[in-house]
Formats: structure tokens, C-alpha cells, sequence
């Protein structure tokens, strides 16, 4: 007997296209919407359904970035025949994203245990998707938006991608708001942001 049934299924297809391209976990919330329906999450079986049907938000964003992906690939195998080449901008963001990965696949690797263990619990979820919602907001006060993607350093890149980590480690955390959060910290000079009350206050 299958452990989701068709009606199941309906309302997890529907968590997950509603909060896939929303920073906060799809994968967590539906964690927390299977609980609620009462089906084991721990099951092989739901897992895998769970992963399944993620693919299709993959999918649309192979789509959607598809000319920037292009782009970056290029010149990273340009800069790899030419050494000319390695002067481009995107031959370098090719490295810094593969650099930026390092980090999250040996955490990954050595913490497996324990990410499977006691951190799969769904107090642990809800209470990692408050903390997140807390880290996002203060992420969104600091960040001043004046730095694109030419602006990226590899110092950038491998902060935003050791972010990972921590919807890695503590479920519930979404990986988009974590790497958004990092980026957005990551052009800040400072608490408050200007034109707050304190800001104010605090100048001469």
C-alpha cells in the first residue's frame, strides 16, 4: 500500500509550487505538511516522492537562466583552452561557483549521520524556519543594493555558498534565503541601515 495517497500527493504538489521560488524551504514545509497528513516521513518511499518532485522547479530554472548558464560554461572552457581568456569575469565566476561548492559537499559527507539523525526532527524544522525568517529580515535591513554580479569577488562567493550550510545542518532553513541573506550582509557597512531612527541619532 503506497504511503501517499492521490489526494496527498494533490496537496504536496501544490506546497511545493507555491514555496519553491519563495526564499523559505519547500522541502521543509512539505516535512511539516506531511506530518500533518500523518504520513511517515521517515518512509524511503516519501523521501523519494519528495525529491521527485522537486524537479520539476529545477527544471524551470535550467530554463530560466539557461543564457547566463551558457555564457558562464563558455568562458569557463575558453579560459581553460586560452590564457587570455582567464581575464573574463564570467571564467572566473565559473571557478568561484565551483569553489563555492566545496564547502556544503564535505560538510555534507562528514555530517550525513547526524543530518539524517536527530536533525530531521520537525521541532528542529519549525524552529529553524523562525530563525530563518529573523536572519532574512535583518539581512534586508543591512543590505544596501548598490553591488552586481561584475562586483562579485571570490571572498563573496565562497561566503554565499558556506551558507548553504546551514540549511545543510539545521532543516528548516531555507538554502535561497540563506545564500540571499549572506549576499545582502555581504554589501553592508554597518548597523542601522541609514535613514532609521538610530541611524539618525547616532550622528553628530
Amino acid at each position: 500500500m503506497s504511503a501517499i495517497s492521490i489526494g496527498q500527493a494533490v496537496v504536496l504538489g501544490v506546497v511545493e509550487g507555491v514555496t519553491e521560488f519563495l526564499p523559505v524551504s519547500s522541502t521543509d514545509h512539505l516535512k511539516i505538511t506531511e506530518g500533518l497528513m500523518n504520513i511517515p516521513v521517515d518512509d524511503t518511499s516519501v523521501v523519494g516522492f519528495t525529491a521527485v518532485i522537486q524537479v520539476g522547479a529545477i527544471a524551470a530554472v535550467l530554463v530560466y537562466f539557461f543564457k547566463d548558464i551558457v555564457r558562464i560554461v563558455s568562458a569557463w572552457g575558453r579560459g581553460l583552452r586560452n590564457r587570455e581568456e582567464r581575464q573574463n569575469h564570467d571564467y572566473k565566476f565559473a571557478w568561484w561557483v565551483i569553489y563555492a561548492t566545496i564547502p556544503i559537499v564535505a560538510v555534507g559527507l562528514a555530517a550525513k549521520p547526524l543530518i539524517e539523525g536527530s536533525l530531521a526532527s520537525l521541532w528542529v524544522v519549525a524552529g529553524s524556519l523562525i530563525a530563518g525568517s529573523g536572519l532574512m529580515w535583518a539581512a534586508d535591513q543591512m543590505g544596501r543594493h548598490k553591488r552586481g554580479e561584475d562586483d562579485t569577488t571570490l571572498k563573496d562567493a565562497m561566503s554565499v555558498g558556506s551558507s548553504q550550510i546551514l540549511a545543510l545542518l539545521f532543516p528548516g532553513f531555507s538554502r535561497s534565503g540563506a545564500t540571499m541573506s549572506t549576499a545582502l550582509t555581504a554589501t553592508s557597512t554597518g548597523w542601522p541601515p541609514p535613514g532609521s531612527p538610530s541611524s539618525s541619532a547616532s550622528r553628530p
